[in-house]
């Protein structure tokens, strides 16, 4: 009996897989890496599919650990003619991929696979994968994407759905805090890593502030860099909000705004504070856009929350390398330290 559910199980997977543009995708290089690579119908934005690859196989019965990527427009998996590796393979242990079915969604328009020699030149601006990717590059859309990831998947038996954890870094932090208050039901635990549980803008003006106390910059340079934050959130949110009035959703113009205003005006602490699941934040205190979160477990308290733990990671910097100087300056040493960071998240999350 067990052998007939596992073939129909492959079997709904197969057709699952191959209904969309699955030929389109490198299928050897993604198997190289150790993934399965799916193309879902996108039921809530403008936009044809959602892309995203899973690790391990699809037979055998694992907790499933989403993980949402920073900013910037690169491909999931990169290869060369000898070897194949994902964008994780520096950041997630190996021991991880035995443990959980690791997910990575591809940003809207941008290749899952690509050689490494095409890396720098693979966007063109006037491509419609160029226009495609601005145009969903917005808090909302990666929530959402992400949403219908999780439900996909959830109908699968190789999916342990009740232990399904979604961890966030960079701008993948605002996805997890948004995506896991509004769909709490979904997440056994969620991790936020290194950004900021407010803007983009704070941290930097603290960081600025900071370089001013240590005589670095004068008072007079700081508060013009200061001004020029201040200037600068004004015009996104000006700029968005009178294109927005005006409808004037075809223009490339409209989306760059719509990228920056989603990550300022709507801030992760107003999702953070909603959330009763198990909630991690972690950051390194060299990493100037992380400053505020020493300031979130004084919000939770005031709101009589006790879900959120810290893990805070002395002169660890925005992807938790630590380097030591000597009294000249000098780099002595420089750590890597991005399997450690995630083992202790694994420590969390089994606890």
């Amino acid at each position: 009996m067990k052998i007939h559910k596992n073939l129909f199980l492959s079997l709904i997977l197969l057709f699952s897989i191959s209904s969309y543009s699955y030929s389109q995708v490198d299928k050897q290089k993604i198997k190289e890496a150790g993934f399965s690579y799916f193309s879902i119908k996108d039921n809530v934005n403008d936009i044809d599919s959602v892309r995203f690859i899973a690790s391990g196989s699809l037979i055998e019965k694992k907790a499933m650990l989403l993980f949402i990527q920073g900013s910037g427009n690169q491909p999931i998996i990169f290869y060369d003619d000898t070897s194949s590796f994902p964008i994780t393979i520096s950041s997630i242990p190996p021991q991880f991929y035995e443990k959980y079915h690791i997910v990575i969604i591809s940003k809207p328009g941008i290749p899952v696979c690509l050689p490494y020699s095409e890396n720098q030149n693979f966007m063109n601006q006037n491509s419609g994968d160029y226009h495609t990717f601005i145009r969903h590059n917005n808090l909302d859309y990666y929530v959402e994407s992400a949403n219908q990831v999780i439900d996909y998947l959830s109908t699968f038996q190789f999916i342990d759905t009740q232990h399904i954890f979604v961890v966030g870094h960079s701008q993948g932090y605002p996805v997890i805090a948004k995506l896991t208050a509004l769909y709490p039901e979904k997440i056994k635990k969620a991790v936020c890593m290194s950004s900021s549980p407010f803007d983009r803008q704070s941290g930097f003006i603290r960081a600025i502030r900071l370089k001013q106390e240590m005589g670095l910059i004068t008072s007079e340079l700081a508060q013009n860099k200061i001004d020029s934050l201040y200037e600068r959130y004004n015009y996104i949110k000006n700029g968005y909000e009178e294109l927005l009035k005006q409808k004037s959703y075809d223009s490339m113009n409209f989306y760059h705004f719509k990228n920056d205003y989603s990550f300022n005006f709507d801030p992760p602490i107003n999702y953070m504070l909603k959330i009763n699941t198990p909630l991690l934040v972690v950051y390194g205190t060299k990493d100037p856009v992380s400053y505020d979160n020493d300031l979130l477990p004084l919000f939770f308290s005031r709101a009589n929350k006790s879900n959120l733990t810290i893990k805070c990671y002395p002169n660890y910097d925005h992807n938790y390398v630590c380097r030591q100087y000597d009294n000249d300056g000098n780099i002595v040493k420089t750590e890597y330290n991005w399997f450690k960071v995630f083992e202790d998240i694994d420590i969390w999350l089994n606890n």
